[in-house]
């Protein structure tokens, strides 16, 4: 099961008691199957204890030298802190897994569903697709 969290400031923030079932989640949820994928504009309000143990981070143009601070101690984003503040591209963000050793710079277009959906019929038109087999989503054929 994955939770999203928007605001997650309000739910993990940096005063939460670590006993309270949204910082429980963030820190314990893994060996339940339970996935936290938080987002917020204040890195520097998560929880301590939690933003350190955040294993994926995308993050995008911050505006404030004490939130950019706040991420510059982890992996290499203090080799992008004066780039976060002046990167104004939206969609521009720069990622960092647990997977790899280094940020990776990604612009993430905008997701049209008119677009995948025309893609999706050009794809299926094409001789020779049979490699293509979409996923089942239930309720549908």
């Amino acid at each position: 099961m994955v939770i999203y969290v928007e605001e997650a400031h309000n739910l993990i923030g940096r005063k939460s008691e670590l006993t309270e079932i949204w910082p429980r989640i963030a820190k314990e949820g893994a060996k339940y199957g339970i996935a936290l994928v938080y987002a917020t504009q204040e890195p520097s309000s998560i929880h301590p204890n939690i933003l350190a143990n955040t294993e994926n981070f995308f993050v995008t143009h911050l505006n404030n030298d004490a939130e950019i601070r706040a991420l510059s101690g982890f992996y290499d984003f203090a080799d992008f802190s004066a780039g976060l503040k002046r990167s104004q591209d939206v969609g521009f963000a720069r990622i960092k897994t647990l997977s790899a050793n280094f940020v990776t710079p990604t612009q993430i277009l905008k997701f049209e569903p008119e677009a995948v959906r025309k893609e999706y019929q050009r794809v299926r038109e094409l001789p020779g697709n049979d490699w293509f087999t979409p996923l089942q989503v239930q309720g549908q054929r």
